[in-house]
């Protein structure tokens, strides 16, 4: 799950907004993860590039990430981020894009990595995975897809998948992922 301000979401769907900035101590989405959105339902992580100081930042990144200039870029991250870096934290540039484009295959939900049972062999996640894709890709090949695999939901249907994720427990990335979005909106 990818957590962005209201006016940031606004911004995605302008198409104005490319890219996020994120502040973490590893990545929590991958490159070529489905990943879901509130207020935008599903977006493909392109890319995660790793900078390694924040004066690395250029004018292309600020009009990617949906600002005027570098110095409104800047000043949001220390809005969001008052210490900049947050003591045990990387900068990471995460390029996505939305709506999901139709040729995509849909991927199964992410709840963050597997962890194996006691009994279960080495591999067999990737196996499970594989299976997933084989099934995603037959899909694709009938010409029947979801609109959620689109990235295209109402809001009955962004209604409807969040109450089925509240049907299940979160995951501890879930949880991590809720505590670190309240923390900064909070002191917003």
């Amino acid at each position: 799950m990818l957590l962005l301000k209201k006016h940031l979401v606004d911004l995605v769907r302008e198409g104005k907004k490319r890219q996020t900035l994120r502040f973490w101590t590893r990545p929590i989405v991958s490159e070529g993860q489905v990943s879901y959105t509130p207020g935008l339902g599903r977006m493909l992580i392109k890319r995660i590039d790793l900078i390694r100081d924040i004066s690395e930042l250029t004018q292309t990144d600020a009009q990617a990430d949906g600002f005027r200039d570098l110095p409104e870029l800047l000043a949001e991250l220390h809005r969001i981020y008052p210490v900049i870096p947050p003591a045990g934290k990387k900068l990471y540039r995460i390029i996505f894009e939305w709506p999901v484009p139709d040729n995509h295959a849909k991927l199964p939900k992410s709840t963050g990595p597997r962890r194996r049972s006691g009994n279960e062999k080495p591999g067999h996640a990737q196996r499970d995975k594989s299976t997933a894709m084989k099934a995603a890709n037959s899909a694709d090949k009938t010409g029947k897809r979801s609109r959620a695999a689109t990235g295209k939901l109402t809001s009955e249907e962004v209604e409807a998948e969040n109450s089925s994720a509240l049907q299940r427990p979160p995951t501890r990335t879930e949880m991590l992922q809720l505590r670190d979005w309240i923390l900064i909106h909070a002191k917003g």
